[in-house]
């Protein structure tokens, strides 16, 4: 049987088998609007800007949020080119991280934050960093939040989404935004956002 492959959303299927329709339906709908977040009594909301609503997923949270942010996590993935996902539901080993910081409108996960703690991180300007080999800047013992993993939905981006979702996770951390470090390697679209919020210096990790 021939396999087709979506040029949008690059899922394989075989177009003659009922289940493998429904499937890339299914995958193709969270590719372009999001996974579906309609409201769970569960929700911890932290922030609601202008219908651009805000939850927390924690380590204390239920299985069914972190199954969603988990799903959502797996969804941003799909548009990077790491082999991993930024996180997973059976992530809870530590009591208080990771943090993840989900972004809905319109009943769609537009935007994921994960905020993690690390215990090694380096300060460098942009100049250093740009000039050294990425992997030999060292880093020296520094407990400090980082911004795993951050990412919006294609459809929804310019819209300050990002901005905002740092903005509220580290007022929830209680940390300033220039004390946050950042997780390399920089995605494509993290690299220049990452510049846009310290233009000077940054705290890096891993």
């Amino acid at each position: 049987m021939d396999i087709k492959i979506c040029n949008t959303c690059h899922y394989n299927y075989v177009p003659n088998i009922i289940e493998d329709i429904s499937s890339h339906k299914k995958y193709h709908d969270e590719f372009i609007h999001g996974v579906k977040a309609r409201r769970l009594k569960s929700d911890d909301e932290i922030a609601n800007l202008n219908g651009f609503k805000i939850v927390l997923v924690s380590p204390k949270s239920s299985q069914q949020q972190r199954k969603r942010a988990e799903r959502i996590a797996r969804r941003a993935k799909g548009d990077t080119h790491f082999d991993f996902s930024s996180y997973y539901a059976n992530d809870i080993t530590q009591k208080d991280y990771p943090l993840v910081f989900i972004g809905i409108s319109n009943n769609r996960a537009s935007a994921i934050l994960v905020l993690r703690k690390n215990n090694f991180s380096v300060k460098v300007n942009w100049e250093d960093f740009e000039r050294e080999d990425k992997n030999k800047i060292p880093l020296y013992p520094d407990v400090r939040w980082s911004i795993s993993f951050i990412w919006t939905l294609e459809s929804e981006r310019r819209k300050g989404y990002a901005k905002q979702l740092i903005k509220i996770s580290s007022e929830f951390v209680k940390c300033s935004v220039s004390e946050l470090a950042w997780a390399t390697p920089f995605t494509e679209f993290g690299y220049p956002l990452a510049k846009a919020i310290s233009p000077n210096k940054i705290y890096l990790t891993v």
